[in-house]
């Protein structure tokens, strides 16, 4: 791996200093696994996240597996990942219990233990955890009341244990009427309702506003440094799908500090071809070691990494990227918005117009025709051409373009999913 540097940033200390920068997030998972070596990402799984276990080291970015939340099913050993069981049974109870205090027997040194639900599934619905839900107000209390109840325990054993658990899916929502947060849970907020094209906190998107007021309610009752923050850094329905957030995840890093989180789990990139991948995986991974940098110094690391990366051509593709998410075309998005949203491929009749995305394929040709690129810079832009090469497969099938496109394949691997 080789490390890039511009001189302009390069700071020279006397003989005998060294420069010392304490992150103010503690645990920063950037999930990108294809954008990296596989011996070194299996290396960091092993040191800092062996099985469904977490342990947390100031000072690691931490890469992990796809199912290293969702363990509930695991530790109280039902079937299927979606399935939830029963949070007011107590032989289910005991099971997690006894699970929970098994793996952190077999790893003493680590400092956290996630369980979580899994994709998919619904509350149970039976006479007991109904009546607790109704108590609190919402149909995930059972949920949260077994995690205090797990936590509790747990620290009579291993005071320096947290338990980490969602809010995601069915566990959104903040349980009331005198409901608390044990001092050792950890909360894992998922923004997986809400919108990516404009801020989290922006007052004036309808789909943000009761998303932001569950997390602050969250940020409320967790102890200082419990809240964890989950965002979703890709578009979940393909990934060489476009995603707006490079242009608000600055000020959504702001909403964490003020929040006071102090995780964050970046799930973004997980396999090859996503639209401008190491752009995006290098701006998350600069945010999560220093979110307080202010949002001139952000932009700024944008532009120089385009320039240094694309070279040349990196002023068509911003173009192409401000182009695309023109806030006058894209109203909301979430991490499943589809083609369609993105590249305006219906006109008013509703009929196929494959107009717009040509002009976007048209800027992707524009900059790989750019002739100052070095070699480097090329492949560069031809391998971040990958993801719209895919998108005008599905607008326009012909043999022109699925030729060029198992050529590229061929080169850089198969991408998406």
């Amino acid at each position: 791996t080789e490390t890039y540097y511009r001189e302009t940033c390069a700071v020279a200390l006397e003989s005998g200093m060294k420069d010392v920068f304490s992150p103010m997030i503690y645990a920063r998972w950037t999930w990108a696994a294809s954008l990296v070596d596989a011996k070194e990402i299996e290396f960091l799984i092993y040191k800092n996240n062996p099985g469904d276990l977490s342990k947390f080291k100031v000072g690691d970015t931490i890469e992990i597996s796809t199912n290293s939340n969702h363990t509930i099913d695991n530790l109280a050993k039902v079937d299927g990942e979606s399935f939830v069981p029963c949070m007011c049974d107590e032989d289910i109870y005991q099971t997690v219990l006894a699970n929970v205090l098994k793996k952190l027997q077999k790893n003493s040194d680590v400092n956290a233990i996630q369980v979580g639900q899994g994709d998919g599934g619904t509350p149970c619905k039976c006479s007991k955890c109904t009546a607790v839900n109704n108590e609190y107000g919402t149909d995930n209390a059972a949920w949260f009341l077994f995690i205090n109840r797990l936590a509790d325990e747990v620290a009579e054993q291993y005071p320096g244990v947290k338990i980490i658990t969602y809010s995601y899916q069915f566990t959104h929502g903040v349980p009331q009427n005198g409901y608390t947060v044990s001092d050792n849970v950890i909360i894992n907020f998922c923004f997986d309702n809400a919108c990516y094209n404009h801020a989290f906190d922006d007052p004036n998107c309808e789909k943000n506003v009761p998303v932001v007021a569950e997390f602050r309610e969250w940020a409320a009752l967790c102890k200082a440094g419990n809240l964890y923050a989950y965002e979703y850094a890709w578009n979940c329905g393909s990934a060489p799908l476009p995603d707006p957030n490079p242009f608000v995840m600055w000020d959504n890093f702001q909403l964490f500090v003020e929040c006071g989180v102090n995780g964050i789990l970046a799930e973004g990139i997980p396999s090859k071809g996503g639209e401008m991948d190491y752009l995006r995986h290098y701006l998350r991974t600069k945010l999560t070691w220093n979110p307080y940098m202010t949002e001139e110094e952000y932009y700024t690391l944008m532009d120089e990494f385009m320039e240094d990366y694309y070279g040349d051509a990196a002023p068509i593709l911003k173009q192409y990227w401000e182009t695309l998410y023109d806030p006058e075309y894209m109203h909301h998005s979430d991490m499943y918005t589809p083609i369609e949203a993105f590249y305006r491929t219906l006109d008013e009749n509703g009929k196929r117009d494959v107009t717009f995305a040509t002009e976007m394929m048209e800027l992707w040709n524009s900059a790989l025709a750019v002739e100052t690129l070095t070699p480097e810079q090329y492949e560069h832009v031809e391998y971040g051409s990958m993801h719209m090469i895919w998108i005008m497969r599905q607008l326009v099938f012909d043999r022109k373009m699925e030729k060029l496109w198992n050529t590229l394949v061929d080169k850089y691997g198969q991408i998406g999913r």
